[in-house]
């Protein structure tokens, strides 16, 4: 068994996976939470798994441990962070049954680029609970705020903040409540994306410039909804399923994937430079690295070594391109090779595979045309990157100027008013 651990530099890409309402223990869903799982080891291969809650059916005997054999095959090299739903038991029960960040049955955690924020909220409650528990002179209340003020959270460009009770329910069970307190909330602290559980289906909304997503299809029987599509819900489908969720920077990629592998939605969520406080983080540099991952004995590795890479090399030599072949007939090589595959999120690649910047090209992918063109936007990409770094002390300095000639300005008409008096 093994695990990777999170990249230091949040421009590095990773790929996780997102769950929900699996319900193990009734003997109708055990089948359709199997397939699911098989789907996300097959055409994911995450680093770590978000479950949105509702992981047993509570009236069964011995769910947990039907769930974690299930779960095993996947859980065996990735992480998990789970989130509480209503079948779940109660509060102090979650605490004790999962080892996670915190004493709380809330929690938050950091990997690479995102930083997750778990909730506790189940769905079905009374407007009095919710005021208890996430109301704004709640302990969970103004643990949250803390966490969206954090340092930890400013170093990581990308926030995400999961729960089980739906903001948006397709089936018209949202909290009114909830409603006009989280996601105006959300909103203004410029989080990226929201997940909720409960409803089984996916389902996507937008409020201002957070995402939300429900995505139940686990294993649990597909609820279909006649209501009205709710205000804000944009899209809704029943499917089982699993969200697969790849952040390459500066943009998160969110597909949603069926058990047969068939991608029925898909949503792009790209990160403002005026979120970050500084440039301090942002290290650039102007070379563009290029790595073919092959072997010496086969044919068209060594063409595009010896023949492909070096007409592209010298066609684009004014942009200081460097470019190496990893032998992958050594064992430590192929090892290396198939870390980068997890971190792409990918097992189907072939030899010669070619590895530039956030990109892996194999097989029926790897022509000359998609070469010169991830060249070309691997160039782009640096040279954006050098403008954000450049632009942040640019902005600090006209700050400081503004201020001073206000302050100046200021003074000299206190300075007037008192001498007319």
């Amino acid at each position: 068994y093994y695990f990777y651990t999170a990249p230091k530099d949040y421009r590095e890409s990773i790929t996780f996976a997102v769950i929900g309402d699996t319900r193990t223990g009734d003997e109708r869903f055990v089948s359709d939470h199997k397939a699911t799982i098989e789907s996300v080891r097959h055409y994911t291969l995450p680093l770590f798994l978000i479950h949105l809650g509702d992981m047993i059916d509570n009236t069964k005997t011995e769910p947990w441990q039907e769930f974690f054999i299930i779960e095993s095959s996947l859980l065996k090299n990735c992480s998990f962070f789970p989130v509480r739903g209503l079948s779940d038991g109660t509060s102090e029960q979650f605490v004790e049954r999962f080892l996670k960040p915190g004493t709380c049955s809330w929690y938050s955690f950091s990997y690479g680029p995102v930083y997750c924020i778990i909730l506790d909220i189940p769905s079905d409650k009374t407007t009095d609970y919710y005021i208890r528990k996430i109301g704004p002179e709640s302990e969970q209340y103004r643990w949250l705020n803390k966490q969206l003020h954090s340092e930890e959270r400013k170093n990581h460009p990308c926030t995400i903040v999961a729960f089980f009770s739906p903001l948006y329910s397709p089936s018209g069970k949202s909290d009114k409540y909830l409603l006009s307190l989280l996601p105006p909330l959300f909103n203004s602290n410029n989080v990226d994306l929201v997940l909720n559980g409960s409803d089984h289906c996916l389902s996507y909304a937008q409020y201002g410039n957070v995402s939300f997503l429900i995505s139940g299809g686990g294993g649990a029987a597909s609820q279909h909804s006649r209501k009205k599509k709710p205000a804000h819900v944009i899209l809704t489908e029943y499917f089982f399923h699993h969200l697969q969720i790849s952040i390459r920077f500066p943009t998160m990629y969110i597909h949603a994937i069926d058990n047969q592998g068939t991608i029925f939605f898909a949503h792009e969520i790209h990160y403002q430079p005026e979120k970050w406080n500084t440039g301090e983080n942002i290290e650039t540099s102007d070379i563009t690295r290029i790595t073919v991952y092959g072997s010496e004995k086969c044919k068209e590795c060594i063409e595009l070594k010896e023949s492909i890479l070096p007409r592209i090399l010298d066609k684009y030599k004014d942009h200081n391109i460097e470019a190496k072949f990893i032998d992958i007939d050594i064992q430590d090589n192929f090892d290396c090779y198939q870390a980068l595959e997890l971190k792409f999120g990918n097992k189907k690649h072939t030899f010669p595979t070619l590895h530039i910047g956030l990109e892996l090209l194999s097989g029926n992918d790897l022509t000359n045309k998609n070469i010169e063109m991830m060249v070309k936007k691997n160039i782009r990409q640096k040279r954006n990157l050098s403008e954000i770094k450049l632009l942040f002390p640019k902005k600090c300095v006209l700050l400081l100027i503004v201020l001073f000639i206000t302050l100046f300005l200021a003074l000299v008409f206190v300075y007037h008013k008192r001498s007319v008096r």
